[in-house]
């Protein structure tokens, strides 16, 4: 089974997201089309070798309850963007 055949059985919302901050942990904030806050784990920043101001396909779910105030989304997976942001 492929990663994206797995992402479909696990319901997300993909969506282009634009890293702003990378923290000093190594986790990853970035915002989304609509504005929205998106936070990516440590572990996927590393693995995806994700680096400030990328454009990315985010597949995310909802953020933890106590977080969505402030963060709505975190991403589990993430893809390269052919979008760009003049």
């Amino acid at each position: 089974m492929t990663d994206t055949q797995s992402l479909k059985k696990f319901e997300t919302t993909p969506m282009n997201i634009m890293v702003e901050e990378i923290s000093i942990t190594k986790s990853a904030f970035a915002v989304n089309e609509k504005g929205d806050t998106v936070f990516l784990n440590a572990r996927l920043v590393e693995r995806m070798n994700i680096d400030h101001g990328e454009v990315l396909l985010g597949y995310c779910i909802p953020n933890y309850e106590d977080k969505r105030a402030n963060t709505p989304w975190r991403c589990i997976h993430v893809e390269q963007n052919e979008s760009h942001y003049d």
